[in-house]
C-alpha cells in the first residue's frame, strides 16, 4: 500500500507540474505577442527547468510503475498521459512561434539599421557637412 501512496504522490506532483507548465506555455504566448523578447527568453529558461523536472518525475514515475499492477492506476495514468501530450505539444507550436518571431524581429532591426547606415552615410552627411563653412565664397 505504501507504494500506491507514493505512485499517487508522484502523479499528483506530475500533475501540477503540468499546470506550472501549461501556465508558462500562456505566458510565452503573451510574450510573444507583445515582442518582449528578453522576457520570453527568461520564461523559456524557466519552461527548460520544468521540462527536466518533468522528465525526473516521469522517470521516478516508471520506476515506481514497474512492479505494480496497474488496472487501479491505469484511467489516472492515461489521462495524465493525454493532457501531458496535449500541453507539450502546445508548447513546441509556442516555441516554433517564438523563433519565427525572434527571426522576423532581427530581419525587422537588420533593415532599420540599413537604412540608418544609408542615411547617415548620404542624407545627413550632406545636410551637415559644411554648415558655417564658407564653401562658395570667392577666393
Amino acid at each position: 500500500m505504501e507504494n500506491n501512496e507514493t505512485i499517487d504522490d508522484c502523479l499528483l506532483k506530475k500533475m501540477t507540474l503540468l499546470g506550472k507548465i501549461a501556465a508558462n506555455i500562456n505566458t510565452q504566448s503573451r510574450f510573444i505577442q507583445r515582442k518582449e523578447i528578453k522576457g520570453l527568453s527568461r520564461v523559456a529558461g524557466e519552461w527548460e527547468d520544468l521540462i527536466n523536472e518533468l522528465k525526473r518525475i516521469d522517470h521516478e514515475l516508471a520506476g515506481k510503475l514497474a512492479g505494480v499492477k496497474r488496472s487501479r492506476l491505469l484511467p489516472a495514468i492515461q489521462v495524465i498521459d493525454e493532457k501531458q501530450k496535449k500541453i507539450l505539444n502546445h508548447g513546441y507550436q509556442v516555441l516554433r512561434e517564438a523563433m519565427t518571431e525572434r527571426s522576423r524581429i532581427a530581419a525587422e532591426l537588420a533593415a532599420n539599421k540599413q537604412m540608418k547606415q544609408l542615411r547617415k552615410g548620404y542624407v545627413d552627411h550632406w545636410s551637415t557637412a559644411f554648415q558655417g563653412s564658407r564653401f562658395n565664397e570667392k577666393g
